[in-house]
């Protein structure tokens, strides 16, 4: 059985001072790719996302500060955050994609396991939509917030392996692992296969990358408001 949220940063610590392996968390949470990463000139839209949103990619990464140890109080802040995100976002971004996608987008739901990882911790899910703020009203919307979800799996990956490596197994994140590495690469091409087919004219272009800050907003949001209740003791 996986250790209590409060056991948890006490055996990190305990594996820190016996020499274990630093953790360095600087792959972003949210970051799809690194900001230096080529973007083919056939994929505007993946580059406009980019644009966009770079600024909030740089502010979520100082504010999560993932980088600087495995502080498992922030840890349990993100899955909360994201359990409840993924909860309300999900049925709705699912309604504005094609049913030929639908299949596809139902294979990389993590809502789920971001709830078993909760319940490994003794955590209870949060009982608000952390998504309600972002207004899905089309397919443009729907793909400018899914750049930001499907971009949030690949440095899951990064931080599954760290967060084993720090509590030396104690705690095997299933959210985090995802479908594991090679899948999640996977949909990411797709991912990036979408962005570039989707034939956006400017209107809607703006309007992806309307709905992509507003997805990193939301999720900044809630995570401020998820660490104050945690580290005042309100979350049991």
């Amino acid at each position: 059985r996986s250790p209590s949220i409060s056991q948890l940063p006490q055996r990190v610590g305990s594996h820190a001072r016996a020499g274990a392996r630093p953790v360095c968390f600087r792959a972003m949470l949210l970051l799809t790719e690194p900001a230096a990463a080529h973007v083919d000139p056939a994929e505007p839209l993946l580059a406009a996302l980019r644009a966009a949103t770079a600024e909030r990619h740089r502010s979520i990464d100082t504010l999560f500060a993932l980088e600087r140890d495995a502080d498992l109080t922030r840890i349990a802040a993100v899955l909360r955050v994201f359990e409840s995100f993924l909860r309300g976002w999900g049925p709705r971004l699912r309604a504005c994609v094609p049913p030929v996608l639908q299949g596809w987008f139902d294979a990389g739901d993590r809502c789920a396991l971001a709830r078993q990882d909760l319940y490994a911790l003794s955590l209870a899910p949060r009982d608000d939509d952390a998504s309600a703020s972002v207004a899905l009203p089309d397919l443009a919307a729907a793909l400018g917030s899914l750049y930001v979800i499907e971009g949030s799996a690949l440095g899951g990956q990064v931080i599954a392996r760290r967060l084993r490596e720090a509590t030396r197994g104690g705690f095997d994140s299933r959210f985090f692992v995802g479908a594991g590495a090679a899948a999640t690469a996977a949909r990411w091409r797709t991912m990036r296969g979408l962005l570039r087919d989707a034939g956006l004219d400017q209107v809607g272009t703006t309007t992806a990358c309307a709905a992509a800050c507003a997805t990193f907003d939301a999720l900044a949001l809630a995570f401020r408001s998820e660490l104050d209740a945690l580290s005042t003791g309100a979350v049991a």
